[in-house]
């Protein structure tokens, strides 16, 4: 069974209950909190969304593809719901994405392509 940390965007964002259905069935434990547990995990998923207030998920997914390059994933959703990213937004997380990329972890901008490496690793 595979541990995984998620974070990233909570404010009522639906994307966990989403990912979670896609893996159904799978042998995944989920970790949210941050917490010791999360040192244990296989995986650091960071879904990032429009809907997101809390800019701590951007610096621990940042330090955390320097740290744990082969096991960081991010995924940014360019929209949540009816909320999207502004033009501006859209080019911060563009750079985020960059440099998350050039630290050598993985960038997706879908949650099944998250399923789908997940189930190649």
């Amino acid at each position: 069974m595979k541990k995984i940390f998620l974070g990233g965007t909570k404010n009522n964002s639906l994307w966990r209950e989403d990912f979670k259905k896609l893996l159904d069935g799978k042998n995944y434990n989920f970790v949210e909190d941050e917490n010791e547990e999360k040192n244990t995990c296989d995986f650091f998923i960071y879904i990032l969304t429009p809907k997101h207030n809390n800019y701590f998920p951007i610096a621990d997914v940042v330090d955390n593809s320097n740290k744990r390059t082969d096991i960081t994933i991010l995924c940014i959703l360019q929209n949540d719901g009816d909320t999207i990213y502004t033009k501006f937004q859209t080019k911060s997380m563009n750079a985020v994405r960059k440099m998350v990329k050039n630290n050598g972890a993985s960038v997706f901008s879908d949650l099944e392509a998250v399923v789908d490496f997940l189930e190649r690793k």
